[in-house]
């Protein structure tokens, strides 16, 4: 069983890198982001591999190594909760044309950067994670800074129902 988990590891994930650094190799989504998600849809791994459009042998991969690293990855995930970001979207955004990376067409918590598959919703919960830090977003999920800067107008247009989703998975 354990040599089965260690490759489902190997198979995702460059263990040569630190655990807060780790990610899902294929998607760039950082482990300890993909786990707090997971906590937040209450441990259900289709869900998260739903939202984030990878596979639950993917999903599991994380999982085994949050086990393996589960001391670190709390810490993070509970300094984040101490310490929230902001609510409120600088209004001093660049004008980037949403259309380019998410399709409006979607219901607002069905939306996400087409591109790398990442949904808006856990991406905001993210960025507000990280006492919205636009190059931390940038850095940990691997895209475009005009890609978070997207997101970020996106949110402005549908801040409440946002930000209700992301109050109802915190509970």
């Amino acid at each position: 069983m354990a040599k089965r988990m260690d490759d489902l590891i190997s198979k995702y994930i460059d263990e040569k890198q630190r655990p807060l650094e780790a990610d899902l190799e294929q998607w760039g989504i950082p482990i300890w982001a993909l786990i707090g998600y997971w906590k937040a849809a209450k441990n259900d791994v289709d869900v998260v591999a739903r939202d984030y459009k990878i596979p639950i042998e993917a999903v599991h991969a994380a999982l085994h190594y949050y086990e393996k690293h589960k001391d670190i990855i709390d810490a993070k995930l509970m300094v984040n909760s101490i310490a929230p970001g902001l609510n409120e979207v600088s209004s001093n955004l660049p004008n980037v044309p949403k259309s380019k990376y998410i399709d409006e067409k979607r219901p607002p918590l069905e939306a996400y950067l087409e591109q790398w598959g990442i949904p808006i919703w856990p991406l905001i919960g993210y960025w507000k994670g990280v006492n919205n830090d636009v190059e931390l977003v940038v850095r940990d999920y691997k895209i475009p800074v005009e890609a978070v800067h997207a997101a970020l107008q996106y949110y402005q247009k549908h801040k409440d129902i946002i930000d209700a989703k992301l109050l109802v998975n915190a509970g």
